[in-house]
């Protein structure tokens, strides 16, 4: 079971955050006399913006430019880590701050968030006073593509690291760049230079084609149009100035039918361990504990995930509890075709049934594929008859690969969790999950 941290803020704890905000606010801006400090904002920390909406503001370029200094920074509809996600603005990304104001972090502490002049919200932590202080729009004349090992990469080279947004669907990929202006850019593939009146058609193995077009006064987004029918994922960094879009190709299927999964990259991640049990379930006077069960399937998994070829990572193997960022390093640096996170589920109330939780658009259908086939064959009820959920789970986010978390059962129902703490059930529940899995490869693979 995934569980989150919610609280109530008291009084106190705004106190105290409004107080290090102005302290914050102070202490930066003490150095940049010459330009005008950020607004502390009164907006309520209990209240997110439903949509990102620029600041208005008569003078943008009065404000100081930071940079951000984690390698994806955290942006939000509002200073309050409850806020709905915006894309994360990769290392060196420069952006005015138009405002602050505290609110409460991921552990619910109060701490201050700053606005950035695009709309978007970020801890202030997360940044740092840029050298430039009089950054303007960036300018954008051209871009281009190489081939790198199972990728291809576009170049977008900038004058200044922007605030970007991605939009995903199954074959489209859109890429907003705020702060920025451009004359019709030129495509360079393969040392052929073309025109972008248009559309222009690309020559790599990912994009067809792709259009651009300018969003208000100081946005350009770039729309590309894909060849495979599944989104394998993507990365964003920046190299200097120039944005760096990653993006993967279909894994290669090897003709194998002893082995249809031979050389597949899989993370398998059993959720919970060591001193956190998970949820707790208690059936013919045995306790059982949720980390035991997400370790035992996830082994079965594996094994039966080699059988068919497959190159399995386990996030851990042994009653170890990875953190959440280690768990997301590890899905990412393996770069896998997907990743899978295993737990079971608890409730106040009387509940049975699987179900599976994606975030972004190029796992779901891994999520409503594998949902199906678990029930279908494996003959396990679906929570609520819907079980296919978008949630932001830590290990449901990572970009470069598909990646979902499914919730085998209950803890908290006595008959469920005898049954899945049966080992033949976790055979042959592995065994389904296994095949479910290699079905979808396949078939989101080729084509």
């Amino acid at each position: 079971m995934h569980r989150s941290i919610f609280g109530r803020r008291k009084p106190w704890t705004i106190l105290i955050g409004l107080f290090a905000a102005t302290y914050w606010a102070v202490g930066l801006w003490s150095g940049a006399a010459a330009q005008a400090p950020p607004v502390e904002t009164n907006t309520p920390v209990n209240v997110c913006a439903t949509g990102l909406v620029q600041p208005a503001i008569s003078n943008k370029s009065s404000f100081p430019v930071y940079q951000v200094i984690k390698d994806a920074g955290v942006t939000r509809l509002g200073p309050d880590d409850d806020c709905a996600r915006l894309t994360p603005l990769p290392k060196g990304t420069k952006a005015r701050v138009v405002a602050t104001a505290a609110g409460p972090n991921k552990s619910r502490q109060s701490v201050a968030w700053s606005q950035l002049d695009y709309g978007a919200w970020i801890e202030s932590s997360e940044l740092i006073l840029a050298n430039n202080p009089a950054l303007a729009n960036a300018q954008l004349t051209n871009v281009s593509t190489r081939a790198v090992a199972e990728a291809t990469e576009i170049l977008f080279p900038l004058s200044s690291a922007v605030p970007i947004q991605v939009a995903q669907a199954d074959r489209s990929f859109s890429l907003t760049l705020h702060n920025t202006s451009s004359t019709i850019p030129t495509l360079t593939e393969n040392n052929r230079v073309q025109k972008w009146a248009n559309t222009v058609k690309f020559t790599n193995p990912v994009v067809d084609r792709a259009t651009w077009q300018k969003v208000g006064n100081d946005a350009i987004r770039f729309n590309f149009q894909l060849k495979p029918k599944q989104q394998w994922g993507y990365r964003l960094r920046y190299d200097s100035n120039t944005l760096v879009l990653t993006l993967r190709q279909p894994p290669k299927i090897i003709s194998n039918i002893s082995q249809p999964l031979k050389g597949i990259k899989i993370v398998v991640d059993p959720g919970h361990g060591k001193e956190d049990s998970g949820a707790l379930g208690t059936a013919k006077g045995t306790t059982y504990m949720e980390k035991v069960l997400n370790l035992q399937l996830s082994i079965e998994l594996q094994k039966e995930l080699q059988k068919r070829g497959a190159i399995v990572t386990m996030t851990r193997s042994t009653d170890l509890n990875p953190s959440l960022d280690d768990r997301q390093v590890i899905i990412n640096q393996t770069a896998p075709a997907l990743s899978i996170s295993i737990h079971h589920n608890s409730s106040d109330r009387e509940a049975r049934g699987t179900s599976i939780y994606w975030y972004h658009p190029q796992s779901q259908n891994l999520a409503a594929s594998v949902l199906n086939y678990f029930a279908r064959v494996g003959q396990r009820p679906i929570l609520n008859n819907n079980g296919v959920i978008e949630r932001s789970f830590a290990v449901a986010r990572p970009t470069f690969a598909p990646a979902v978390l499914l919730e085998v059962g209950f803890m908290t129902s006595p008959e469920e969790v005898f049954d899945l703490a049966q080992p033949a059930t976790q055979q042959r529940l592995a065994k389904v999950l296994a095949n479910g899995i290699q079905q979808w490869v396949i078939d989101r693979a080729i084509g």
